[in-house]
């Protein structure tokens, strides 16, 4: 071997350089190497162009084809492009395949080293190892995808509100394109029908680091009001510190347009509007509940009207319907604000009465009720006289639960109706209870 034979670096750039060129590449972060960019062949490369690499460089650069061995196979063609288009100023990315088998994504930029008579013999690269980077830029598209393509309306601000980003089914949901909204807070959205409560709660929930849910009535550009169930989770850095706000919510108005009618289905009279037996019950329950708790008293009254024989062939069913819902609005009249009142069946109500803390204080209500039916019925250019019979049950005394509570009312009323009465208090088998006002 020639001992005077200069190492293979030397070789490519004047003597009083070589070692300051060799002590910058090696100290250097990312992967150097310098090669002949005739043959390929290695002329040097520092100790982090073989651990990005995974192998001996001199094994990598022996030449061109057993560079391209380390390349990926997919991605071989476009380097093969790039060396065969020279060597200067090019930069790319591709994936090489460490001996492993474990794959790593690189940026490699070259730079051609000119010799004294202006021939570029010798070129050398920087390759960074942007593997975390291009993973980091697929789940950012991954997730950007999947935002765009969810059902949910999502919008992201910064900690002071301002909004940075929202995806297609915002836009379809309130009806603003993404440039009427960047840049803006989201009280465009208010709707005006939640109190600064509601907002201050949300806030002290998310600068505590903690979602907030809840169903927000909001506005749409075109000023209709909708209903969305909306989930607010703040997003911290590294440091722990909030640096956003992430919303998804959606849009419920239709489903609970439908529950509304639903509800009324269940707990509201077609034919006259009241409450029917479901929530006239669930109202006496809640009502007793809070009688227990309170100290106060509740009473029931049952009002039948005998409506037996009253409509023949003449009037009919349309009118008989039409005339309960003439009941039904003379009895709304006359009941205290709070007190609930309750179609039954065929002529036949319940008013639940509450705070009745002795007999006089009911016994006003159903004096009420006879004085509002002791004038003429008009309907149609009809005139028909009804005489309500009124039975009463009261709370505490007569009853502890609303079922039995009901029954007593009922039966108070038969008593009343068998006995001319126009009303009776519930005596159980005893006469006493009844009342008549005298015209």
């Amino acid at each position: 071997m020639d001992s005077t034979r200069k190492p293979p670096l030397e070789t490519a750039v004047p003597d009083a350089d070589a070692a300051g060129l060799r002590q910058f590449a090696d100290a250097i972060d990312e992967a150097f190497w310098l090669a002949d960019c005739g043959s390929g062949r290695l002329l040097h490369a520092n100790p982090a162009c073989e651990l990005l690499w995974g192998r001996p460089a001199a094994i990598m650069f022996h030449d061109i084809p057993s560079f391209l061995a380390t390349v990926h196979p997919e991605d071989v063609p476009r380097v093969e492009e790039w060396l065969a288009a020279g060597w200067n100023g090019l930069s790319g990315e591709y994936r090489i395949q460490r001996p492993d088998g474990t794959v790593r994504w690189v940026r490699s930029r070259t730079f051609p080293f000119q010799e004294a008579d202006g021939r570029v013999q010798r070129c050398a690269a920087l390759s960074r190892d942007i593997t975390e980077a291009r993973q980091l830029e697929a789940q950012s598209k991954q997730m950007s995808r999947a935002l765009e393509q969810t059902a949910d309306a999502v919008m992201i601000t910064d900690r002071d509100g301002v909004i940075e980003y929202v995806n297609a089914a915002f836009e379809d949901v309130t009806g603003y394109a993404k440039a009427e909204v960047i840049g803006r807070s989201p009280d465009l959205l208010r709707s005006g029908f939640q109190d600064a409560s509601f907002y201050s709660q949300l806030w002290q929930a998310l600068l505590n680091g903690l979602p907030f849910s809840d169903v927000f009535i909001n506005r749409r550009k075109d000023g209709e009001l909708y209903y969305e169930e909306k989930t607010i989770t703040p997003v911290r850095d590294e440091q722990g510190n909030i640096t956003h706000f992430v919303s998804t919510g959606k849009d419920i108005t239709r489903r609970l347009l439908a529950q509304q009618r639903l509800h009324r289905v269940l707990h509201y009279d077609a034919m006259t509007g009241l409450a029917n037996r479901i929530l006239f019950t669930d109202r006496l329950g809640q009502a007793l509940l809070q009688a227990r708790r309170l100290g106060l008293a509740i009473g029931v009254l049952h009002v039948g009207f005998d409506l037996a024989g009253l409509f023949g062939e003449e009037l009919g069913r349309v009118t008989e319907e039409r005339f309960q819902g003439l009941l039904a609005q003379h009895l709304r009249e006359v009941v205290a604000e709070g007190d609930t009142v309750a179609r039954l069946g065929r002529g036949e109500f319940a008013i639940l009465h509450k705070h009745a803390a002795h007999l006089p204080a009911t016994e006003p209500m159903a004096r009420r009720i006879m004085l509002e039916f002791a004038q003429p019925l008009r309907l149609d250019g009809y005139e028909l006289f009804l005489t309500p019979a009124i039975g009463i049950s009261l709370f505490p005394g007569d009853g502890e639960e609303t079922e039995d509570l009901l029954r007593k009312a009922e039966i108070a009323m038969g008593q009343a109706r068998e006995r001319g009465e126009q009303y009776h208090f519930y005596r159980g088998d005893s006469p006493a209870g009844g009342h008549r006002i005298n015209g």
